[in-house]
């Protein structure tokens, strides 16, 4: 269904040189939730070559089901060229490792006991603890080995941020997710860490190049905050459908980890009702993300780079 009358907002203050937006008939309809004009990766049928490249590898190394491509969306593009549409050469081994953190999450979200979970949510542990001339050598794990390599060759900073956030996401534990949450507030913030809200953002520091570090980025983390939040409640909301279904055809055993349930459960509420509560607390991030940058550039003037 179109939604004629929604109002769109520009990203803001930047100049688009690797991204097209896109066509309006996509993101003009009930399904498209944001408030911003969607924009995509010009190279976005690399990120879908390297996509099925990790997938075929996984295949080949005897760890991944025989699916389509998880980063491939069939209405829109490439999930990663959408996440990330301004970066000039890094789109490949972000499609690469995120395809692989996707199926990832596909096996730990199939987890029906504690101990189950925390040995699925082991299989990339490879990531923790080790050093790059040890991955490169270590050929029993060539996947994790390429996409650990690859990132610190890249950008160092970055991708050693990006792999020690990693690092926090894997020491999460089986009894952790089966806290109740008693606000939306106190569930975002055990998100940041479940969801991996800070290695979302630590890729897209990676993506745009950030020539800045985590202590240079201190005065604006309340900007960021709402960043990550925003982030969440769109996997959330987007994810809610195939996680429910899931949940169901596992006769409601395991783990159901998502804002939709903790709204049902805080307000004792349908599902559809839940998501569309969830929806709305997104829209009301992003706009305040948008107040918040507007402020912070007003009063402080920043440089380019922030």
């Amino acid at each position: 269904m179109c939604s004629a009358g929604k109002q769109f907002r520009n990203l803001g203050g930047l100049e688009f040189q690797t991204s097209r937006p896109l066509p309006a008939e996509l993101y003009k309809c009930d399904q498209y939730t944001s408030i911003f004009y969607p924009r995509i990766n010009v190279s976005a049928d690399e990120a879908d070559d390297f996509g099925w490249e990790c997938r075929d590898d996984l295949i080949a190394a005897g760890d991944g089901p025989d699916l389509g491509v998880a980063v491939i969306n069939e209405r829109a593009g490439n999930l990663v060229a959408l996440w990330f549409p301004e970066t000039p050469d890094r789109l490949r081994i972000l499609a690469y490792a995120n395809e692989y953190a996707l199926l990832h999450d596909d096996i730990v979200d199939a987890a029906t006991t504690g101990e189950q979970f925390e040995q699925r949510n082991n299989t990339l542990g490879i990531f923790q603890g080790f050093e790059r001339h040890h991955l490169q050598s270590k050929s029993k794990k060539p996947l994790q080995a390429r996409i650990m390599v690859g990132m610190l060759e890249i950008d160092e900073y970055w991708g050693r941020e990006f792999f020690n956030h990693w690092a926090e996401f894997l020491n999460i534990r089986g009894p952790e997710r089966e806290e109740q949450h008693k606000t939306l507030e106190d569930y975002v913030q055990f998100r940041w860490r479940d969801a991996g809200v800070s290695i979302y953002l630590d890729m897209l520091y990676f993506a745009v190049q950030l020539r800045l570090t985590t202590a240079d980025l201190e005065p604006i983390r309340h900007i960021l905050l709402l960043v990550g939040t925003a982030m969440m409640y769109s996997n959330d909301s987007c994810s809610w459908n195939r996680e429910y279904k899931e949940y169901i055809d596992r006769g409601e055993t395991g783990y159901l980890v998502n804002a939709v349930r903790v709204v049902m459960d805080i307000h004792g509420v349908d599902p559809t009702t839940a998501k569309n509560i969830v929806i709305s607390e997104m829209r009301k991030t992003e706009e305040l993300y948008c107040e918040a940058r507007d402020t912070y550039i007003a009063e402080k003037s920043p440089s380019a780079e922030m």
